[in-house]
């Protein structure tokens, strides 16, 4: 990023490079989708620390940054109205339907703002690789089942996710996801835990309570149900989002929609706060199995020739992804010694007191550490 922050519109992700995956056994040979983040620089990479201009209260939820005050808990009783308001079950509101006041920003620190235009890619805030497909049309059921992951070599404060997702292919309001998250944004911290989410009518995003633990090495689940589905529009108003550990515990949100959930995504890897690979799980791939789907018209379908995509970010661990005809499979590696991609750019604040506007910093040769912060104003200054 250069020195200005720039917003980003929803979806809107620039040229989209296609590359060539190679033989792995049995996976499909699928193209990689390899998507660079833009910036205002034209820099190729998405760089996985906190940006400066994101505040330090603000967390990482599996929908970008947010304001903590608009990450909403809901109660296994109560349920998201399609206007936003919070629900009990018997139809008392008990929070009413508020716009978040504050912006929420990407992976690189731009504000993500709404938009009803087409896109060539789905809201990835801080996606890093992912399986999807839109050729099966509107959802109304998904179910998919991963191992849980080591955990991280280093517990620096970084945030991982992985789950099975849903949204609209044109325009994203509501976004469905059975969540596995390591440090997830409000639950425990150094361990794996589970959530259910929905975002973003208002711009607030919402999660099951309890989170659930989920030990390493075991099976867990996610389901994503849709009813009362209009077969013409594909819109299924009315979701329930299960997530599931090995021992049977679930947490269950229950949230509504007026869009057609017909963008599919069989599994993907979020994460932030990424200042070396060996902030990423000990173990690797992350394989996605047990497919269930069923379309709007309630007919089951088989799993999708997955489209497997890969974000250009840094550090670079050796991330791939692959498909057969009923996984869909997310690697990395966790032994990389970089910091940061060579020559890849970021923005920075070298002064306590905050920056009137930030200056850039540039990888070394060696991928070891970032050069000096040039072009930086400090706050009350005027920029150079």
């Amino acid at each position: 990023m250069g020195k200005n922050v720039t917003k980003t519109v929803i979806g809107l992700f620039g040229s989209v490079l296609i590359a060539s995956a190679g033989c792995a056994g049995e996976q499909d040979q699928e193209p990689v989708t390899v998507a660079p983040a833009p910036s205002s620089t034209g820099g190729l990479y998405v760089v996985m620390t906190r940006p400066p201009n994101v505040p330090a209260h603000f967390v990482a939820t599996p929908n970008g940054w947010f304001d903590p005050d608009c990450v909403v808990a809901i109660a296994p009783d109560e349920h998201v109205t399609r206007e936003g308001h919070v629900a009990r079950r018997d139809g008392s509101i008990r929070r009413a339907a508020q716009q978040c006041k504050s912006p929420r920003f990407d992976v690189e620190g731009r504000e993500i703002v709404e938009s009803s235009e087409a896109r060539t890619v789905p809201t990835t805030n801080g996606w890093v690789e992912y399986a999807s497909s839109t050729a099966l049309g509107a959802m109304s059921y998904v179910h998919s089942q991963w191992t849980v992951p080591a955990l991280p070599t280093a517990n620096s404060g970084q945030v991982i996710y992985f789950f099975p997702g849903t949204e609209n292919a044109s325009s994203v309001t509501s976004i469905m996801q059975p969540v596995l998250g390591y440090n997830h944004s409000g639950g425990p911290s150094g361990v794996w835990s589970m959530a259910s989410w929905n975002c973003c009518v208002t711009g607030t995003t919402w999660h099951s309570t309890p989170y659930i633990s989920a030990t390493p090495g075991t099976t867990v689940s996610g389901d994503m149900q849709g009813t009362g589905c209009n077969a013409s529009t594909g819109v299924c108003p009315n979701w329930t989002i299960v997530s599931r550990n090995s021992a049977g515990s679930t947490t269950t949100l229950s949230t509504t929609t007026t869009q057609a959930q017909n963008w599919l995504f069989g599994h993907v890897l979020e994460a932030y706060n990424i200042a070396t690979c060996s902030n990423l799980p000990a173990s690797s791939p992350s394989v996605a199995s047990g497919f269930a789907l069923r379309n709007a018209a309630g007919t089951t379908v088989s799993p999708p020739a997955w489209t497997n995509s890969l974000l250009s970010v840094s550090p670079s661990c050796s991330y791939s992804v692959s498909h057969t005809a009923t996984t869909a499979t997310l690697a990395w590696s966790n032994n990389g010694t970089q910091v940061c991609t060579p020559g890849a750019d970021r923005s920075c604040c070298p002064f306590a007191n905050g920056c009137s506007c930030l200056g850039d910093q540039t990888c070394n040769a060696a991928g070891t550490g970032w050069g000096a912060c040039e072009g930086a104003g400090q706050a009350g200054h005027p920029c150079p």
